[in-house]
């Protein structure tokens, strides 16, 4: 859902002048059904919107990181689960069984954080929209 929100923020015809992002985007007037030739003024004022461009940037790079993560727990999943099966072989040693699954919550630690941050800033994105 948030990423849906992120692109049509960013996908949007916008500009980004002086750190801040500039939206003129009328269709918000008519879809909800307000838009009246006679009042077109209005509407165009009300639709331009400004949002930090830091605040785009950020939300971009927590829904980068979050996906770095989901990969990174997959991989270090894999891993400890193949340190795993050669510790039951008898070729690794406890350490380093010890070391992957070490790792491997560390990297579910590392998923979480990033997906609060993700869903952080996409509140953050709400509230500059709203």
């Amino acid at each position: 859902m948030g990423d849906v929100l992120l692109s049509r923020i960013i996908d949007a015809d916008s500009v980004c002048i002086n750190k801040t992002m500039t939206r003129t985007n009328i269709g918000y007037g008519r879809a909800q059904g307000n838009w009246q030739p006679q009042y077109e003024d209005y509407y165009l004022d009300w639709a331009c919107d400004t949002l930090p461009c830091e605040t785009l940037l950020d939300a971009r790079t927590a829904w980068e990181k979050y996906l770095g993560s989901q990969r990174y727990v997959a991989s270090a999943e894999e891993a400890a689960r193949q340190i795993g099966r050669k510790y039951d072989l008898g070729v690794a040693s406890v350490t380093d069984y010890n070391a992957s699954v070490t790792a491997s919550v560390k990297a579910r630690s590392q998923l979480l954080q990033a997906k609060y941050e993700y869903l952080f800033k996409n509140l953050i994105l709400k509230y500059y929209n709203n």
